[in-house]
């Protein structure tokens, strides 16, 4: 009986040693799991940190793109773009000199992937819209403006010391005055404008409806109205 009862001791003793040294093993992995986890999360917190996106495009927003434009982005890593790898989603990249053009597609969302070697380093996430309309101007006189009724034509354009410069192009204005709509194929005023416009009365509003095209090939009816002098 004594046999037994020491027998069953040393099982027991046995069972709770091997469950103390599993414990052990596992408190053991857990922390080299969280080591690993700490040590990953270290490196990719450096390469974030080392990583710089300039938006250098007129926008209000750095991870907004103009849709159907070149879009000039600074991207470096470490002080310098050599190296760096970009895989575009909705839209196309090229090199010119020390920055990447962005051409971003009709899609609402753009997506840029950063690597160096194989390894990803961050991507990016953009909303695309269309570039902001231009301010119209009859002759010098800006919309809303006063004019003499001898300007010639009509000219869509960015403000002065806006950093991207854009060219546009006006297709068509008609202008409404004294209930009657004159076309004209171009900004240029026609010479039946010039006579309506030089008739008509002093304080006579004249509103033009003008459709204007930029380099996103995306045409603009733009609403313009000017007070004559």
């Amino acid at each position: 009986m004594e046999l037994h009862v020491k027998y069953l001791e040393r099982l027991l003793w046995n069972k709770c040693d091997c469950v103390l040294k599993f414990q052990a093993k596992t408190k053991i992995m857990k922390s080299f799991v969280l080591f690993l986890l700490l040590i990953g999360f270290s490196l990719n917190s450096y390469s974030q940190s080392n990583l710089q996106v300039e938006n250098l495009s007129l926008v209000t927003d750095s991870y907004m793109l103009y849709r159907h434009v070149e879009n000039k982005v600074k991207i470096t890593f470490d002080g310098s773009k050599d190296e760096l790898e970009l895989e575009g989603i909705n839209c196309e990249i090229s090199e010119l000199d020390n920055y990447f053009l962005v051409t971003p597609n009709s899609a609402q969302t753009a997506y840029i992937k950063i690597s160096k070697g194989k390894k990803l380093i961050r991507t990016l996430k953009y909303d695309i819209s269309n570039m902001p309309d231009p301010w119209m101007y009859l002759g010098d006189v800006k919309n809303g403006g006063r004019i003499t009724g001898y300007e010639k034509s009509l000219n869509a354009k960015y403000a002065e010391g806006t950093p991207r410069k854009q060219e546009f192009v006006i297709n068509k204005i008609v202008l409404f005055i004294n209930e009657r709509e004159i076309e004209s194929s171009s900004g240029k005023l026609s010479e039946e404008m010039h006579k309506a416009i030089q008739m008509a009365d002093s304080e006579a509003t004249l509103s033009f409806n003008c459709y204007v095209e930029g380099e996103d090939k995306i045409t603009r009816l733009m609403p313009t109205v000017f007070t004559k002098d």
